[in-house]
This record gives structure tokens, sequence and C-alpha cells, in this order.
């Protein structure tokens, strides 16, 4: 099955009245089970590529699907069935602010993933604990360490290597797939 599809996939940006085209045309096509890295030089596109594929960003050209949902019809569909976390935590690597505490970032990174407000609270709460971060809540993201930044990553799109201890990398996969057998199927998937 292939789990990641896209055909085109491009992203434009204006700045200063100059278009600068940061992602030109990428087809990639991705089976389950593979494991794939974006290497490159600075510029060339990556981060930008991963999150045209999260639905953090949308592609200004081409077409993709990520885990059986179309990234532009079906954005949501993609986030229900994929976990990103970026490489860098803070304004320029996907986060909020460098200077955002703990309870900030997962706050802010919740309602980029449209969870409903009314479900926020319980899902800090629950990633705090899951993360162990509990008692950290108001620590600045930036003094962090590395395993805890990034122990929890997950999913096909995220680095999982990077900084992650094996036994939290391990602990967080295996809550990933009790979560999915947990939940009701839809009809037709």
């Amino acid at each position: 099955m292939t789990i990641i599809e896209a055909e085109g996939l491009t992203r434009t940006f204006t700045s200063r009245k100059r278009t600068v085209e940061a992602v030109r045309g990428v087809d990639l096509s991705v089976a389950e089970g593979e494991i794939v890295g974006f290497l490159g030089p600075n510029g060339a596109g990556k981060t930008t590529t991963l999150r045209m594929l999260t639905t953090l960003l949308r592609p200004t050209a081409g077409t993709a699907t990520v885990a059986g949902a179309d990234l532009l019809a079906d954005p949501v569909g993609v986030r229900r069935r994929i976990g990103y976390v970026p490489q860098a935590i803070g304004a320029t690597g996907g986060g909020s602010d460098p200077n955002a505490k703990v309870i900030e970032e997962l706050t802010f990174q919740a309602q980029l993933y449209r969870v409903p407000a009314r479900d926020i609270a319980a899902r800090v709460e629950l990633l705090l604990a899951q993360l162990d971060l509990a008692g950290l809540e108001d620590r600045l993201v930036k003094t962090l360490s590395g395993g805890q930044r990034h122990g929890g990553r997950r999913g096909p799109a995220g680095r999982p290597g990077r900084g992650a201890q094996p036994d939290r990398l391990r602990a967080a996969w295996d809550r990933r797939h009790h979560r999915r057998r947990q939940r009701p199927q839809r009809e037709g998937g």
C-alpha cells in the first residue's frame, strides 16, 4: 500500500514583490513501512515539503494523498492518520515562539491540529503525562533537554530518531498503536 503519494507538489512565497519557488514539483511515492529521509542543503525545501504533507502549509500546486486521505480535499483526514513534530521548536522551527512555555506550545499545537477547544486541556494533560513532562508546564520549551523535546516523536513525516530516547520512542509508538486500535472504525475505512 502506498502511504504517501505526491505529484507536482509545489509551494511559492511572495515577498517584497518577488516570488520565490520554495518547492518545485516534488513527485514522491512512499510505501507503507518504508523509511524515507529528506536530504539536502539549507533552503532546499525539505521542511516546506513536510509542512505541506502534514497540512500545516497549503501547496500552491500539485496533489498528494497521505495514508489514503487527500491533502487538499480531506486535510482533517490526513491529520487524523499521522503525527508530526518539527525538527526544532521556535518561531522558525515550526513552534509558536522560542520563549513559549511547555503548556503554551502544546496548546498551540492542539489548535493547529484543530483539536476541539473543549478537548484541548484534557489532551494536553494526557500528553504531559505520556511524555514525562508533568510538572514542567511552566518551563520554557527552549530550556528542555533534547530528549524531553523530542522523546515523543511519532508519525511518518516526523524525524523520529533525532534526540529521541529508544524507550520513549517505543512507548510513543505503542500508545499510538493502542489509540488506533481503540478508535471506532468509520464506514468505508
